[in-house]
């Protein structure tokens, strides 16, 4: 998951440091001036993996997965964010086939891809296997067995350039951006990097599903959704924006849908349900047709944020 709710990303002085909740605690800034906090229960497992600090946690949300310090995702909601990520583009395009993924530590997005009947290749990019190997039988929803399935068809780190795609084409791309160190990106901006290299590796009624940021329409917003909407808009005429609340975040989450011809936003309930008994998707516990309408349901105070620069004056 997105990780600019990191403490690290607050002013410095603006919060006490996490050791004043207690060590039993975990805590995650949501703002300048507000955090969100988990009573750790139990520590399961904590692991020093390559340049990665995985630890999982047992909490109120069952068990907790956290990576350099940062809260990925809990048991009992990353289903919420998942499919909140994966499912409207995959509807949203008539027959996907092939699909390219990028980044999720635990492998759940190419879980929620494997629903779609009409998949056929799966392509992933930047998941370490090393530590989804170390989370079996420790996190219940790391998704080992995904790259067992026959349409799974490779694993990369490198960075998402011609040499490595040879000039392939995908009906949807779907990206949970890691940090730079993580990517082997050339760029800096890791979310610059994927968006421009998905805009020229898609197909022509292809589609691209991002992670954006935290939906906080504050003053002094620590989130990074209004600069993803930004970036995205560079490379892609139609950007949707879909809102999901996993609770264990603190705030909603935003997720951005791109593309040069196809508009998720204008999709009715009776199309995304017929689309999923189609293809018969079963097991989904957040999204389906009226779900649909609610996540393209942008609040006018949100909406009114993201058209607004960073001093708060709205843009012509």
């Amino acid at each position: 998951m997105p990780v600019d709710s990191s403490i690290n990303h607050v002013r410095e002085a603006a919060l006490p440091e996490p050791r004043e909740f207690g060590a039993e605690w975990l805590v995650e800034a949501v703002g300048v001036a507000e955090v969100h906090a988990h009573r750790v229960q139990n520590v399961v497992a904590e692991m020093s993996l390559g340049l990665a600090r995985v630890s999982v946690l047992e909490t109120a949300y069952g068990r907790v997965l956290l990576k350099n310090g940062r809260l990925q995702s809990t048991q009992n909601d990353e289903w919420v964010y998942h499919e909140a990520l994966i499912h409207p583009a995959m509807i949203a395009h008539a027959a996907p086939k092939s699909v390219l993924c990028i980044g999720g530590t635990t492998g759940a997005i190419i879980r929620e891809v494997l629903r779609h009947k009409t998949v056929e290749e799966v392509l992933v990019f930047w998941v370490d296997r090393q530590i989804l190997d170390a989370l079996d039988g420790k996190l219940p929803y790391a998704e080992r067995a995904v790259f067992s399935d026959p349409r799974v068809k490779g694993l990369y780190s490198s960075p998402l350039d011609d040499a490595t795609l040879g000039g392939k084409k995908f009906d949807v791309v779907i990206a949970d951006p890691p940090e730079p160190s993580e990517s082997g990106a050339p760029e800096k901006d890791v979310y610059q990097h994927v968006v421009k290299s998905a805009a020229k590796c898609l197909a022509k009624d292809g589609i691209l599903a991002i992670a954006g940021g935290g939906v906080q329409p504050v003053a002094e917003s620590i989130s990074t959704l209004r600069e993803a909407f930004t970036v995205a808009q560079l490379h892609f005429p139609k950007v949707g924006l879909g809102i999901a609340s996993a609770p264990s975040l603190g705030i909603p989450w935003g997720m951005l849908f791109c593309s040069h011809g196809l508009n998720v936003a204008s999709m009715d309930a009776t199309l995304v349900n017929e689309r999923l008994d189609g293809r018969k998707v079963s097991g989904l516990r957040f999204y389906d047709g009226e779900t649909h309408l609610s996540m393209f349901s942008t609040p006018k105070h949100v909406r009114a944020w993201l058209a607004a620069d960073k001093t708060g004056q709205v843009k012509e």
